[in-house]
């Protein structure tokens, strides 16, 4: 019988999936890493608990890893189990009015966007640092003079052994890159933030200010944050009034209200039936758009669904009846290197 059969099956009434073989390469940033012997996800705390006692009961050689950001793994892999704390820790929630209890398997990314929408200040330096919030505490991440010592309150944690404990941010003797769970091993399982109330646009300039910074120094993947932030920090530009400047002044019939006589046009009701009296219509020149051309590019530039944000926005546009002539001529061109459709 293999020596992993017993922890299988607890793991199983633990309610646990497991994998064999499971390729580490999978669950690193750097995707390197071979086949551990056995792969497990506890979905809660007391299941980590449990299964950590098991494994040492058992004598099984075990590694604890959160979402493998700058772990490196050999090609052999792990003769052993992992224990991989990920989405059974991602709880997040606000505790009093400017705390924040995150779950160590949150990513950093998620956690400074949370203190974000909550106005919460402190966690800007974060913002762009790879990694979950246990593993951040676990070596006190920081960057561009922030890091985890200035901002944790207390860790929620369980020792090898299956017990579960705590310590506060002072107890957890934070230096450069390291704390006491280096030393001890214990699995931090939920973090304590303390956080000042701050304001949403500056504290999503300083997040972008440092990512970009960050991004000159990380490369990879760095972009893709930096347009989400820069897309969250400039003014919104008024499509509207954007179409107005193609707009041409033209003569159009109107009904001059002023002038018109009601006398005149009940006379021809009560004299017709039907058909009312009026004054020649006046004309007056207005500022109006009268062709339309919409061009979507479909060369891999663009998605469908931001397409369909844009129609519908263009929809908006288009019933605003002051900005268009009653007539006009509405073109939609699909195209890529050529054009490809031409619907009026």
């Amino acid at each position: 019988m293999s020596k992993y059969a017993p922890l299988k099956q607890y793991a199983t009434q633990l309610g646990c999936s497991y994998f064999e073989n499971e390729p580490l390469s999978e669950h690193t940033t750097f995707k390197i890493g071979g086949p551990a012997d056995i792969f497990l996800s506890p979905p809660s705390k007391t299941v980590l608990q449990s299964l950590l006692e098991a494994c040492k009961k058992w004598e099984l050689p075990t590694l604890v890893m959160g979402s493998g950001s700058n772990l490196l793994v050999s090609d052999l892999g792990f003769r052993g189990v992992v224990l991989h704390v990920g989405g059974g820790f991602a709880e997040l929630e606000l505790e009093g009015a400017f705390e924040i209890r995150c779950g160590a398997g949150v990513k950093l990314s998620r956690l400074c966007n949370f203190a974000l929408e909550h106005s919460l200040s402190g966690l800007e330096f974060a913002w762009g640092i790879p990694g979950s919030a246990g593993g951040a505490a676990y070596m006190n991440a920081g960057a561009y003079d922030g890091e985890m010592s200035q901002v944790i309150l207390r860790c929620e944690h369980v020792s090898l052994n299956g017990e579960a404990g705590s310590r506060t941010g002072e107890e957890m003797n934070l230096s450069y890159r390291h704390s006491v769970y280096a030393e001890t091993g214990d699995v931090i399982t939920s973090v304590l933030y303390k956080l000042t109330p701050g304001d949403p646009e500056e504290i999503r300039e300083k997040m972008q200010v440092e990512m970009e910074t960050f991004g000159k120094e990380a490369a990879e993947g760095c972009e893709t944050l930096t347009e989400q932030l820069r897309a969250g920090n400039r003014r919104r530009y008024d499509y509207r009034e954007f179409l107005r400047k193609f707009c041409i002044r033209q003569e159009e019939m109107k009904v001059d209200m002023d002038t018109f006589d009601y006398i005149f046009y009940n006379y021809g009701m009560q004299l017709y039936g039907n058909m009312p009296l009026i004054e020649p219509l006046e004309t007056k020149e207005v500022s109006r758009i009268r062709d339309f051309v919409i061009v979507i590019d479909t060369s891999m530039s663009c998605k469908g669904e931001l397409v369909k944000k844009f129609l519908e926005e263009t929809c908006s546009v288009l019933q605003e009846s002051e900005s268009f002539f009653r007539k006009m001529r509405i073109h939609i061109l699909q195209c890529d290197e050529q054009v490809r459709q031409d619907r009026v």
